[in-house]
Formats: C-alpha cells, structure tokens, sequence
C-alpha cells in the first residue's frame, strides 16, 4: 500500500472526513458520506479531481488558515473559527 499526500482536512469527525488529497499523484477533493439511516459515516469516500490550480489555491488558504491558527488567534477566542478569518502574510512575533 502507498501513502498518499493529504493538503488539507477541512472536516474531522473521528477521522478526516472532508478536504483535499491526493490519489494516485492527482489532487482531489474526498468527503465521507453521512448515512442518515444508520446515523452514522460511511467507510465510503467520495472523490473529485480538481485542476491543479484548483488545488493551489486551496493550498494557498490552508497556509493562510495555519498561520491564523498558530499565532493563537482561534485559541483566545479572536473570532469564531468557522468565520475562517486569516493573516494574510506571516505576523511578526
């Protein structure tokens, strides 16, 4: 079995559920489906290849959303993190 890279987890319940992940070298977006019956995750993924500029954006706002995370902004309660409020550019310490 080959590991493949995962960009982004955008959704994690029990496991990474939504986001962005490479198959077979290409990025694509995965989501996990929600069986309403069972009321619980399926062990099935959904998949899409996106374009490669699709997924350098999406790389762009992942690093965008870590920066804003690591200098504690979501920690001290800045904003309401589904907002997705950023620091554009790395913050001095």
């Amino acid at each position: 079995m080959n590991w493949e890279r995962a960009y982004t987890i955008n959704d994690f319940y029990d496991c990474p559920r939504f986001g962005v992940a490479d198959l077979g070298g290409v990025p694509h977006i995965y989501s996990c489906r929600f069986n309403e019956g069972a009321d619980e995750y399926d062990d099935v993924y959904l998949l899409s290849p996106i374009t490669q500029e699709l997924s350098a954006l999406v790389i762009e706002d992942w690093s965008i959303w870590l920066r804003w995370e690591a200098h504690g902004r979501f920690k001290l309660g800045a904003a309401y993190h589904r907002h997705r409020p950023a620091l554009a550019y790395p913050q001095p310490e």
